[in-house]
């Protein structure tokens, strides 16, 4: 058995361990070596303990895919959202979450919960706030004779039109005019009922043909 000089001096994490055998040295090594994976394992492992790491469960946020059919007239001026510069692909998204694609322009598509529809107008060039919309170089504002109202499903929208968030299946009349003497049946008939076909709910009028904006569609 060989034994080190009597000078020799090991270091095992960070402690010098004066006169001790290479031997001795090296199984010493292994052990600490096997031990220190055992315990830093887990951790790497779940990433909770890195900094900056967030611990939140993206799983259901990457299952949610919602539809709504929509339709926004301003000064009596129905909106052709189909234009492809408003469609998001796998090549250029113009939000993360929420997007038209395939040259339709009735119905948005929701990838995440919580994002209003105003959200969503925003990131196709219209601004809709509490009180005005901003759309096709016009804006009209909530005033004496203009006012700007949000219809889902029929029914007036009593909240701020800024805050609301659609859910599955809602039928959305956005308007902004003259003032509104009774409830403008001409448009609300021209808001699209097709928003369940691509949710899979109504699987009796078909199937929704193969979203192509990217993985956020390939659901």
């Amino acid at each position: 058995m060989t034994l080190a000089p009597p000078h020799f001096l090991t270091y095992i994490l960070g402690m010098k361990i004066p006169n001790i055998p290479a031997w001795q040295s090296a199984l010493i090594g292994v052990v600490l070596g096997a031990l220190a994976t055992a315990l830093i394992t887990p951790l790497l492992a779940s990433q909770e303990w890195w900094p900056g790491h967030s611990s939140h469960d993206h799983s259901s946020e990457s299952e949610y895919h919602t539809h709504a059919d929509f339709l926004v007239v301003i000064n009596d001026q129905l909106l052709d959202l189909s234009d492809p510069a408003l469609m998001s692909t796998s090549k250029r998204a113009l939000a993360p979450d929420v997007h038209l694609h395939d040259g339709d322009g009735s119905i948005v598509h929701y990838h995440a919960p919580d994002i209003t529809f105003a959200s969503f107008l925003n990131s196709i060039g219209i601004t809709l706030t509490d009180t005005c919309l901003t759309a096709a170089s016009q804006t009209v504002c909530t005033k004496k004779e203009t006012e700007v109202v949000l219809f889902v499903n029929e029914e007036r929208y009593e909240g701020n039109p800024a805050e609301y968030v659609s859910a599955d299946l809602d039928r959305i009349l956005l308007y902004a005019g003259e003032r509104l003497t009774g409830t403008p049946r001409e448009y609300l008939d021209l808001v699209e009922d097709r928003a369940c076909i691509f949710s899979g709910s109504c699987p009796e009028r078909g199937t929704a043909p193969a979203e192509s904006c990217g993985l956020t569609c390939e659901m």
